[in-house]
């Protein structure tokens, strides 16, 4: 148990791990210190039952003897004997027990408990027989609720086996559909990838078929080597052999072509008369007149 403070410097006590503790019993005003057995309700949760947690309003068993002492020792009757029963086993351990006081007097006296003494064993004799009709009866129920439990319980079979078919068979579908769409998926992977390898390989014999074309030989690896080599070559040998007809044909035509001064076309110009000028004016102007 650990104090706690409280609000005016009050103090509570918190109970971590506690086996007794101080119980009342408002009907009578009696209260004692009691042993705890275990915990039998909590209405928040079971795993508090389970646990055996003690909070607020939590309904435990306790040991009764303190209880039951004081009971007996107030009001002179056991709480534990329960209803006639007890009572007249009770009054029968008694007068087996009890020796008689005073020796008989009288003839009244003797017979008065003679007379009394069948009377408890009748009640006796009764008390039994009803205990036995009661077992009966008990016994009797028992064998109904035995015999109607097995109907009931073979509905309940059923409705389970029956529920649980179908949920397998549910389940069963639902893999078929899975399986199914992924053989789909499957099958489209492969397309895809025949699709994919049919474009390389056409690809590679186009690749192969232009490399023929322009080695005129076979498209292996080592041929198609060969024939850029041979390529190369020949593109150097047309490049050489142009750039020497080239050399050729410049002094040819420099020969041929005689060089034009800029002097020749200046000299024409100037050796024009300015008369041809005027007159080229004038044939001009009266074509005009002559329109107008």
């Amino acid at each position: 148990v650990r104090p706690v403070r409280c609000r005016g410097g009050n103090m509570k006590y918190r109970g971590l791990r506690v086996d007794s503790g101080n119980f009342a019993w408002g009907s009578e005003n009696c209260a004692k210190k009691v042993r705890i057995l275990d915990v039998v309700y909590n209405s928040t949760s079971n795993e508090l039952v389970r646990t055996k947690t003690l909070t607020k309003n939590t309904i435990v068993q306790i040991d009764a003897q303190p209880f039951v002492q004081w009971y007996l020792k107030k009001y002179g009757s056991d709480l534990r004997k329960k209803g006639k029963k007890g009572a007249a086993k009770d009054a029968a351990k008694d007068a087996a027990q009890e020796p008689p006081k005073e020796p008989p007097k009288k003839k009244k006296e003797q017979e008065a408990p003679a007379e009394k003494v069948p009377e408890r064993a009748e009640e006796k004799e009764k008390s039994k027989e009803k205990e036995k009709e009661k077992e009966e009866e008990k016994v009797a129920d028992k064998a109904k609720k035995d015999a109607e439990k097995p109907a009931s319980v073979t509905k309940k079979h059923s409705d389970m086996r029956k529920q649980i078919d179908e949920m397998r068979r549910d389940f069963a579908k639902k893999m078929e559909d899975i399986q199914k769409r992924a053989d789909e998926r499957k099958r489209q992977e492969e397309e895809t990838k025949k699709k994919m390898q049919d474009l390389d390989n056409g690809s590679k014999k186009e690749s192969e078929r232009r490399l023929k074309i322009s080695t005129g030989t076979s498209a292996t690896p080592a041929a198609a080597s060969e024939g850029a080599s041979a390529t190369d070559e020949s593109g150097k040998r047309k490049r050489e052999e142009e750039d020497r007809r080239k050399d050729d044909k410049r002094p040819k035509d420099a020969a041929a072509k005689p060089k034009d001064d800029g002097k020749s076309e200046t000299d024409s110009k100037q050796k024009k008369d300015p008369k041809d000028d005027e007159d080229a004016r004038k044939k001009k102007r009266g074509g005009a007149q002559e329109i107008r």
